[in-house]
């Protein structure tokens, strides 16, 4: 099989028509993205007002001024680099949003992947610890609220006294030439994005209690679930919240069903440590980017692969996995997903990968969630040019190298790894269901 016929069979895959709606879980972590374009002049006329400090020195772990935020963007401008920041006040929040406004955008994996899920045909329920208006405009009709399980407008879930928890997402690009006052004017190397956020449901995480009290007792078994947004837990509450969360993922589990977990960056020690030891040990399927990649690799002394060699790639992941116990280890980049598995064959591994690109592929296209033709017209883009295709067993685990599809001018940049998660499940609990069929 070559790689066009890979993702032409998998588009149709992700159109498989279901007898009945399958529940997915997807749990924690659902936001509003305010984005902006960076606007140079606004961003020097911020600046005018105080001192942004030295260029080498690197942001504090949590800001608090305005100067630490912007001394936190031009640091990450100078170098092309990505981050995120915790704010410390609400107020400093209303500051980044009235100095920096940009369109709404919906935000956080369990989120998206959920809008993406009800697309293809599934029920999803998704856990939303704050229902302020904004977040629930962005909501798809075909999420399903723990509370109700009915198919409902979200707009029914407005509640006028929450406050939505707003990611604050600032955009660079290759090339902007940025003039600051009392400094030297610098251009871009790489276009990225900075995230900044006071959010009080992510730093403390609650609970839905109508969510913990479905995930207790629902009737029939969850065909699966997407677990994340762990990563950022404050410190001061991880010893109560982690035992937590794991009686959730263990009530949803325990009843079978495919699970996935999302590895995140987490810019805290103590955390990170916590999210490998604990919520990522174990696991059935573990998903990462290139900078999770990293970080793993690092906290756990794997050799990082050099150059674009596949087989180099897949011996770090078959290493990361036995070091993690996971059953399946998926790493997703903008030019290759790789993965390795000790459960799935090597075509229903690489099938797996490329439901991922698909899903992501059509976000970055169209800036919105599946449609049928949509992943019918994705299956037919070019396939990047500098992975190959390849797939194989060695030992116990099998391995698979799709390449991404080239689709050209990216409209959207936001969620294209939640968008990924999102196929990648779709595709894990078609696998699952047709095996039952076989059996």
């Amino acid at each position: 099989m070559d790689v066009r016929t890979l993702y032409r069979q998998t588009a149709e895959n992700l159109c498989w028509r279901k007898q009945h709606a399958p529940t997915v879980v997807c749990a924690y972590h659902c936001n509003v993205d305010m984005v902006h374009q960076l606007n140079l002049d606004l961003f020097a006329e911020a600046c005018a007002d105080g001192d942004l400090g030295e260029d080498d020195a690197p942001p504090p772990a949590v800001m608090e001024t305005p100067e630490d935020v912007l001394h936190a963007v031009r640091w990450c401008f100078l170098r092309g680099a990505g981050g995120e920041w915790q704010l410390s006040s609400q107020n400093l929040q209303d500051w980044v949003e009235e100095r920096f406004p940009g369109y709404d955008s919906l935000g956080g994996t369990s989120a998206i992947a959920a809008n993406h899920l009800a697309a293809l045909g599934f029920a999803p329920v998704l856990h939303t610890p704050t229902r302020g208006r904004r977040l629930m405009e962005l909501l798809d009709t075909g999420i399903r609220f723990a509370d109700s399980l009915k198919l409902v407008s979200p707009a029914e879930y407005v509640d006028a006294q929450q406050r939505d928890p707003v990611h604050v997402i600032i955009q660079f690009e290759q090339g902007e030439l940025l003039k600051v006052p009392g400094k030297q004017p610098v251009s871009c190397p790489k276009s990225n994005r900075v995230i900044f956020s006071y959010d009080r449901s992510a730093a403390f995480l609650p609970i839905d209690p109508g969510f913990r009290s479905w995930l207790k007792h629902a009737g029939d078994p969850p065909a699966g679930g997407i677990w994340c947004g762990y990563n950022l837990l404050s410190p001061e509450v991880l010893k109560y919240r982690i035992p937590e969360i794991e009686a959730d993922i263990a009530n949803v589990s325990g009843a079978g069903g495919v699970h996935h977990f999302e590895a995140s960056d987490a810019r805290n020690r103590q955390v990170r440590q916590a999210m490998y030891q604990q919520m990522l040990h174990s696991r059935p399927s573990i998903g990462m980017n290139e900078e999770e990649f990293a970080l793993l690799l690092d906290w756990f002394g794997i050799d990082a692969p050099q150059g674009v060699q596949a087989g180099e790639y897949m011996k770090a992941l078959r290493e990361l996995a036995g070091k993690m116990d996971a059953d399946t280890v998926i790493l997703h980049t903008g030019l290759v997903a790789i993965g390795v598995s000790r459960v799935l064959g090597p075509e229903q591994l690489s099938r797996v990968l490329a439901a991922g690109v698909l899903t992501a592929s059509v976000r970055a296209r169209t800036g919105g969630f599946v449609t049928e033709r949509e992943l019918r017209t994705a299956a037919e883009l070019p396939a990047e040019h500098l992975w190959e295709f390849e797939r194989h067993r060695e030992q116990d685990y099998s391995a698979a190298s799709v390449p991404t599809l080239d689709f050209g001018k990216v409209r959207c940049s936001i969620g294209l790894g939640d968008s990924f998660t999102a196929g990648l499940t779709a595709e894990y609990i078609r696998l699952a269901e047709e095996n039952r069929t076989l059996r």
